[in-house]
């Protein structure tokens, strides 16, 4: 080759002189580093988090450490934990960590709220907290199979005062001692100081509801009556207050999932919803 030529082609970038050219130790540590998959044992690249070829997991977190390590040994690298185990434990704390005492024969959690009101862990006629339960029209004590105008035992037009704690609390006549209906401030109250959550409780949706102090409550979506139809039911909680709101509605906390919000609202006395009760 004519040694003009080469340096006008070597000038111009086409061809790399010896010298300027990588080494092929630096071209090696450019390529991306392989392994073994330790479950397939194909071979694949060194960073993969999933081998593509079984669809394994290769690396997990250690849940205590957060130290990164092969998802093939059951125990931690860094600290020695063994993930199944410490997630076991986990779950029995999480699932005992609310402390409950009782009223009258029925469960409640104290939030640590500012009021210092104790929420029962269940709707009435439920007994268990995802439990749907009865349903109750405003005023109402007593569950029934249809929630219309025509059988509403509630005189509409008619003014009531709060009906919390009176004849005509479900949560009292139902459960007696202490328990009573929550006003809506009761209900605003949870809105504005805990932490709310989409969750699902053994197969059912709902709201957990986390206090200030970390104890919570489960809200299921229970839906409601309109007539004899249950409406909105793994969609939607509808959980009477003892508030009126005027001649013909009284104030609900509600939640529906799809939109993840909930609020305290105006809704039909002669309806079915979930009661809450509360203590305090």
């Amino acid at each position: 080759m004519d040694n003009k030529v080469s340096e006008k082609a070597i000038w111009e970038g086409s061809i790399t002189p010896d010298n300027d050219r990588p080494s092929m130790a630096s071209q090696m540590q450019t390529q991306p580093q392989m392994m073994f998959c330790y479950k397939c044992n194909n071979v694949i690249p060194g960073n993969s988090i999933f081998c593509p070829y079984c669809q394994i997991k290769l690396f997990t977190e250690c849940p205590k450490c957060g130290v990164k390590y092969s998802s093939q040994y059951p125990a931690c690298s860094q600290c020695g934990t063994n993930r199944e185990e410490y997630m076991r434990v986990q779950r029995i704390k999480q699932a005992t960590h609310s402390p409950k005492t009782e009223i009258n024969g029925h469960e409640y959690v104290d939030l640590g709220l500012p009021s210092g009101l104790k929420w029962a862990t269940c709707n009435i006629g439920a007994n268990k907290p995802e439990e749907y339960g009865d349903y109750f029209a405003w005023g109402e004590v007593v569950s029934k199979k249809k929630y219309a105008l025509l059988n509403y035992k509630v005189s509409l037009g008619f003014r009531m005062k709060e009906i919390s704690g009176t004849q005509h609390d479900a949560a009292r006549y139902n459960w007696g001692g202490s328990w009573r209906l929550p006003t809506k401030l009761e209900f605003q109250e949870l809105i504005n100081k805990c932490t709310i959550n989409r969750a699902n409780q053994s197969g059912k949706d709902g709201y957990k509801i986390t206090g200030p102090n970390g104890n919570y409550i489960f809200l299921p979506a229970a839906g409601y009556y309109d007539g004899t139809l249950l409406t909105n039911s793994g969609e939607g909680g509808y959980f009477l207050s003892s508030s009126p709101k005027n001649t013909l509605n009284a104030y609900t906390f509600g939640f529906y999932l799809r939109s993840a919000c909930c609020d305290v609202s105006g809704s039909c006395r002669e309806m079915g919803y979930s009661v809450r009760p509360v203590s305090g």
